[in-house]
C-alpha cells in the first residue's frame, strides 16, 4: 500500500501537519504522541508503559493513536479479505 491508500501513513501525515499548526508545547507533544501511537502499532509494538510516565493528556492521545492503527488495520484485512473472495466471507 502506497501512503494515498494506507489509512494508517494517512493519519500519521495528518498528525505531523497537525504538529507544525500546534500553538503550545503540549499541543505538539499530543500529535507526536498520536503519530507515535500509530507508528507502534502499525510495527506490532507498545510503548504504553512509556507514556503511563507522561502527563495523562498525553497517555490518552498516545492510546488513541495506538487504538486507532490497530482498528484501522483491521479494516484493511477484512477489505482486503472481502476483495480476494469476492465479496463473499463464510
Amino acid at each position: 500500500m502506497d501512503i494515498g491508500t494506507n489509512p494508517v501513513k494517512l493519519r500519521i501525515a495528518c498528525c505531523r501537519r497537525q504538529r507544525e499548526k500546534a500553538r503550545t508545547h503540549i499541543e505538539q507533544e499530543a500529535w507526536r504522541a498520536e503519530e507515535e501511537g500509530l507508528r507502534d502499532a502499525a510495527l506490532h509494538r507498545d510503548h504504553t508503559d512509556k507514556y503511563r510516565e507522561r502527563s495523562p493528556i498525553i497517555l490518552e492521545r498516545y492510546l488513541i493513536g495506538f487504538q486507532d492503527a490497530r482498528a484501522l488495520m483491521r479494516i484493511a484485512k477484512v477489505t482486503q479479505l472481502r476483495q480476494s473472495t469476492g465479496g463473499r466471507m463464510s
